[in-house]
């Protein structure tokens, strides 16, 4: 019995005995590395380089410039979540934004071109018969942004899927096909921790090409290959907002609705004798508890109390740096989609 009591008794003081001290276990204790958020960098990129490299020509059915010029979104840099802010971009005209697009599209071009892809002209795409039945016209306006596509060029029927129309533009016209869209916003949200809703949101004017702007490349000869293959497709995003600092206008903030109190009802108000207010004031008594559940439960559906903006543009200040902003976007996407590392070559083999 006292062999067993002596024995219990070591057998429990060992086992509280610290893991590391025990050379038996040692080789499957590990230390857990600290986790950590991934850097998000400037541009992402899907798929294999190489496919871009044994192409050399490419047609573009899809180009489009949105720009949200109604109500501005905040996109993190995750992309996890977006803020809204209620605003409008004030005194650009259609024509404006076209003009820019425009401009985009041939340094788009020419910055391929210098990549060794030549990109056939809009009017070529006259020999694809999906091309010909993209049924909406190249300016179209949605409820929060204007989405603009170079002269000449048509906006895909959403209704179909685009992955087949690529499919079948690459066998009509013989070629690749490049899929451009770029994001162009007017105002960002000052960095205030304590805003925690777009009711609060503390806003600035801001120029810029948002994160989630992309290329895509679909090539020819990948989408030809049999047996083993590189990725027919190569996609570049932008992880980050590519931005301007300088100022384009002048930034109002419109009075609030709640705010806003009728020349009447102050006519009213003031014509009233104080016994009419105080009967009318205990008709529209109710309980204080009731109350406040009601308005606990409608204050974040009260968009009539958001803040709205107004970003009064110079037309001359906004194009010049739009389209700056739009040419450093253009040529980091380029060069993060057909960038490849010849030391690459040496690694495959």
């Amino acid at each position: 019995m006292r062999l067993i009591i002596i024995f219990m008794t070591t057998f429990a003081i060992s086992a509280c005995l610290p893991l590391k001290q025990s050379s038996y276990l040692a080789s499957f204790v590990k230390e857990k590395p600290l986790s950590t958020l991934p850097e998000v960098r400037d541009v992402q990129v899907s798929g294999d380089r190489k496919t871009i490299k044994v192409e050399n020509r490419a047609v573009v059915p899809y180009f489009e410039v949105i720009f949200h010029d109604i109500n501005n979104p905040i996109f993190s840099e995750t992309e996890e979540s977006n803020e809204q802010i209620n605003s409008k971009l004030v005194g650009i005209p259609v024509e404006l934004l076209q003009r820019v697009t425009d401009q985009s599209y041939r340094y788009f071009m020419s910055e391929m071109k210098a990549q060794g892809i030549e990109i056939l002209p809009i009017s070529s795409l006259s020999n694809s018969q999906t091309y010909q039945k993209f049924l909406m016209s190249r300016t179209e306006e949605k409820v929060d942004v204007m989405s603009i596509s170079p002269s000449g060029m048509k906006l895909p029927n959403l209704s179909d899927i685009k992955g087949k129309q690529i499919s079948k533009i690459m066998d009509e016209m013989n070629a690749s096909v490049m899929d451009v869209t770029l994001y162009v916003n007017h105002m960002d949200k000052i960095q205030d921790e304590a805003s925690i809703s777009t009711n609060g949101l503390k806003v600035e004017q801001k120029i810029s090409v948002t994160s989630g702007s992309r290329m895509k490349f679909f090539g020819l000869e990948a989408s030809r290959c049999q047996g083993y293959c590189l990725s027919p497709v190569v996609s570049a995003k932008l992880g980050k907002s590519i931005y301007s600092t300088e100022k384009v206008g002048d930034l109002v903030r419109k009075i609030k609705i709640s705010e806003k109190i009728e020349p009447e009802k102050q006519t009213a108000m003031k014509q009233g004798d104080l016994k009419s207010q105080a009967i009318d004031l205990s008709r529209k008594a109710v309980d204080l508890s009731e109350k406040a559940i009601d308005w606990v439960s409608t204050l974040s559906a009260k968009d009539d109390d958001a803040a709205v903006y107004e970003l009064h543009a110079d037309p001359v200040e906004y194009e010049k740096i739009v389209s700056q902003i739009l040419r450093d976007s253009t040529k980091k996407l380029v060069h993060g989609i057909t960038y490849y590392d010849p030391s690459d070559i040496k690694a495959d083999k």
